[in-house]
C-alpha cells in the first residue's frame, strides 16, 4: 500500500510538471490514473456573463449589474477557485429627468437636514461617510414631499463627473471628509457653499448636525441665496 501511494504521488507532481507544456503524455497518465479512480484536480473556469439587469432609476443616473458563474468548468476535486468578481456593474439611464421647475423646492423653507433616518413627508438622499459608517448610517438631507426632485446627488468618492458639486468638508476630520461631495445638475439654480465654522454671512443656512457627534458637528451649514428654486 504504501509503494501504491507512494507512485500516487509521484505521478501527480509529474501530472502539474507536464500540464504546462501541453505534453501528450499528461493524457496518457491522466488515463491511467482515472483507471486507478484518481481523479486530478480541475481548475475553475467563469462562464460568460448574463445580461444586465433593470436600471435601478429610468433617468438621473442609475446602476444596473451583470453576473457571471465560476462553472465553465468549476472547481473539483481539490482544483482552485475562480479569481475575480462574479458581478460587475455600471451606470445607466445618466440622462437628466425631466423637471417641472414650477414645483421645486425653495430654499431654504421646503428643504431639511434630519439624522435619524428619513422624516414624514419629505424625499431624501442619504448623506453617507463611508469611513464612518455606524455614525452616519441615517443621516439624510431632504426636501418636501409634493415638490419637484431637485436631482441633488451625494458622493463620498470626490465629485461626480458632469454635475456641480461643493465639497463637504469638515476640517475638524479632514482625512474622513475631504472627498465629499453634495452635487446638483448643471442648470441647477442652487448655488450652495459650505461652511464648517458657522452660518455664511449674507446667506439663508441650513444646519448639518450629526447628533452623535455634536462637539464636531456643531458648527456645519449648507447655504444659499434665500427664496431660490422655482422660476
Amino acid at each position: 500500500m504504501n509503494r501504491f501511494l507512494t507512485l500516487v504521488v509521484l505521478v501527480t507532481i509529474l501530472v502539474g510538471v507536464v500540464r504546462s507544456s501541453k505534453c501528450p503524455l499528461q493524457e496518457i497518465i491522466e488515463n491511467i490514473l482515472k483507471k486507478c479512480n484518481f481523479s486530478c484536480p480541475v481548475d475553475g473556469g467563469w462562464s460568460d456573463y448574463g445580461g444586465w439587469s433593470d436600471c435601478s432609476a429610468d433617468c438621473g443616473g442609475g446602476t444596473q449589474t451583470r453576473n457571471r458563474t465560476c462553472t465553465n468548468p468549476a472547481p473539483a476535486f481539490g482544483g482552485a477557485d475562480c479569481d475575480g468578481e462574479a458581478e460587475e456593474s455600471q451606470e445607466c439611464n445618466k440622462s437628466p429627468c425631466p423637471i417641472n421647475h414650477q414645483l421645486l423646492p425653495v430654499w431654504p423653507g421646503d428643504f431639511l437636514w434630519h439624522s435619524a433616518g428619513i422624516p414624514a413627508g419629505y424625499h431624501c438622499i442619504q448623506i453617507l461617510e463611508t469611513a464612518d459608517p455606524h455614525t452616519w448610517n441615517d443621516n439624510y438631507f431632504c426636501w418636501k414631499a409634493g415638490r419637484t426632485n431637485p436631482g441633488f446627488r451625494w458622493s463620498s468618492a470626490g465629485p461626480i463627473s458632469g454635475m456641480r458639486c461643493t465639497q463637504i468638508l469638515e476640517t475638524a476630520d479632514p482625512h474622513s471628509w475631504a472627498d465629499n461631495y453634495l452635487c446638483v445638475p448643471h442648470w441647477s439654480r442652487y448655488h450652495f457653499k459650505w461652511n464648517s465654522a458657522g452660518p455664511v454671512h449674507g446667506l439663508s443656512c441650513i444646519r448639518w448636525l450629526e447628533s452623535a457627534d455634536p462637539h464636531t458637528w456643531s458648527d456645519n451649514y449648507l447655504c444659499a441665496q434665500n427664496g431660490v428654486g422655482p422660476y
